[in-house]
């Protein structure tokens, strides 16, 4: 019997495996979960490739499938009539990983694109493995739909370790903080990269105020730059970021997030070339973020690549949002904005 012939539900059992066998592989090896993008099974065009023939998958005997999965034909066709879960693990591990491997081979174990980025100035964290660590939890959940770069964490070179076991898989670019004289930490900033993302290299910008994380979809490589300027002496520390961009040659687009403390008004000259030799585009620069005695201030801001923007390749929303009630949060700084910035890739019309 050929696969075309089969009842569209047996079919949706066979993916429904593959998508089984994908996820056993990926916990086996790395011990996270395995990503949506990568487990997701949308036709069964895979088939064909692991099986390493020339055909298209609904001219595929279901005799062939049987033996891939280890089983009689007969005892195969029943496993798919009641989708039971009789096939061994290892079995099933060893088709996930061939899976895999194809994937990483043509890059789609990689995301498809920069969909949505986080920015939160967390104003001093020190994370814990304890269940109730409130902003352990934010993170958690942000990360699900993309990288969070994080400004003001005050951690010590250490710091990411704990996170490491928190959440597995979790990929880090940090520098820590800087001790004042009073004993305190100062700064620091971080780009906390989702679980399935691949971090190609970090490099500390400026000690405790600006970190670089290049990262890689699918198709490209980019650059997400997470900053924070201290208000004291931000003027140094946005001639410093200057500096560092006039001698970068870089190749690929960059994303700079961060809490700027207004320097765009204080060093407006600076500003201008920040925005110029990184090649980035201030979206909503007047967006509050900051709620003080005074009202509203935009200190956070978000920096995106001119080119996208300008040849209106990409839509860029920024929203804030306020932490969550101090009934559950409490220990959260409610005058600090977090940002959630969404990227949409428009479609190309054609006229005729």
């Amino acid at each position: 019997m050929l696969l075309r012939a089969l009842p569209t539900p047996l079919l949706r059992t066979l993916k429904k495996t593959l998508t089984r066998c994908i996820k056993l592989a990926y916990v086996q090896e790395h011990e996270s979960p395995c990503p949506s993008y990568l487990s997701k099974i949308r036709d069964l065009s895979i088939l064909p490739r692991i099986l390493q023939v020339n055909m298209p998958w609904w001219n595929l005997a279901l005799e062939q499938i049987a033996r891939l999965f280890q089983q009689d034909l007969e005892d195969f066709h029943q496993f798919l009539s009641l989708d039971m879960r009789t096939i061994s693990t290892p079995v099933m591990e060893a088709i996930g990983r061939s899976i895999l491997q194809y994937r990483h081979t043509i890059r789609q174990d990689l995301p498809f694109r920069l969909k949505r980025l986080h920015v939160w100035n967390v104003s001093g964290w020190t994370p814990s493995q304890a269940s109730n660590d409130p902003k352990l939890r934010l993170t958690k959940r942000l990360l699900r739909t993309g990288p969070v770069s994080l400004q003001e964490t005050r951690w010590h070179k250490e710091t990411p370790e704990t996170l490491y076991h928190s959440i597995p898989g979790l990929q880090i670019a940090h520098t820590a903080g800087i001790p004042t004289d009073r004993g305190g930490i100062s700064g620091g900033a971080a780009v906390l990269i989702p679980p399935g993302w691949r971090l190609d290299r970090t490099e500390e910008i400026i000690p405790g105020r600006a970190v670089l994380a290049v990262v890689q979809d699918r198709y490209s490589t980019i650059g997400l730059i997470s900053t924070y300027l201290h208000p004291n002496s931000k003027g140094t520390e946005l001639r410093e970021l200057v500096t560092w961009l006039k001698r970068q040659k870089n190749d690929h687009p960059l994303y700079i997030s961060g809490d700027f403390n207004q320097a765009d008004i204080a060093f407006s000259d600076l500003w201008n070339d920040l925005l110029i030799h990184a090649r980035v585009t201030d979206i909503q620069p007047n967006l509050p973020t900051f709620e003080g005695p005074n009202g509203y201030s935009a200190l956070d801001r978000v920096l995106c690549p001119t080119e996208y923007l300008a040849a209106a390749q990409v839509d860029v929303l920024v929203a804030t949002f306020p932490p969550p009630p101090l009934s559950w949060l409490d220990s959260f700084d409610s005058d600090l904005l977090s940002l959630c910035v969404t990227f949409s890739v428009n479609t190309p019309v054609w006229y005729f």
